[in-house]
């Protein structure tokens, strides 16, 4: 199987060192994974400029092994996700190692194609899909906004408007206990069970 690289604007404008390139399909650990040839016409002005060293590669090292191992798929987004191909860490981000060190390839791509992550900020996937290497699909935010946005249980906690009992989560009515909501009415209703029953 064979697959011309790039098929959005960006990536189109993100391969063009690479565009006569054709993504080849080779077997690997967990199935097939696209790979772009290393032939010389297409590496040598990389691989001329470059000491490969462990402690240091350079960008544009770092550039074409990172389009090599993406590969579009759709997303709910305007633009599609750039899913990556390569190696993931236990959360199902994707990882790849730049200058020395593991990085995370959606903070990476923040970085190299958008800039520096403002300070105290963290980047936050708004297609939902950890793998997703697309610097369009990151936008940085606080911690909290992070975690109150996703599909964690604080998320889903966080949004509830109303306890399980179906009473709503307002003002009068709401406890925060520990960190936690707890309803004015069944703690009522818990503590009237309580009584009778003693």
């Amino acid at each position: 199987m064979s697959v011309k690289v790039g098929n959005s604007d960006l990536m189109k404008k993100l391969a063009e060192p690479f565009a006569d390139a054709v993504v080849k399909t080779k077997p690997g650990r967990g199935g097939s994974r696209p790979r772009l040839p290393r032939t010389p016409e297409h590496c040598a002005n990389i691989s001329a400029s470059v000491k490969r060293t462990k402690s240091h590669q350079s960008e544009a090292t770092a550039e074409f092994r990172f389009i090599r191992n993406i590969v579009e798929v759709p997303s709910s987004l305007d633009t599609p996700c750039w899913e990556w191909q390569g190696k993931r860490n236990h959360a199902g981000y994707g990882v790849f190692k730049t200058y020395g060190k593991n990085t995370l390839i959606h903070v990476f791509a923040y970085k190299h194609w958008i800039g520096p992550i403002p300070d105290g900020l963290r980047l936050d996937h708004l297609c939902r899909n950890r793998a997703c290497g697309n610097p369009a699909h990151v936008e940085p935010k606080t911690d909290r906004a992070n975690i109150l946005c996703g599909e964690g249980v604080a998320a889903i906690n966080a949004r509830k408007t109303h306890c399980a009992h179906g009473h709503e989560f307002n003002e009068a009515n709401t406890l925060i206990s520990g960190g936690r909501r707890n309803c004015r009415v069944c703690l009522a209703i818990r503590a009237q069970r309580k009584r009778v029953a003693a």
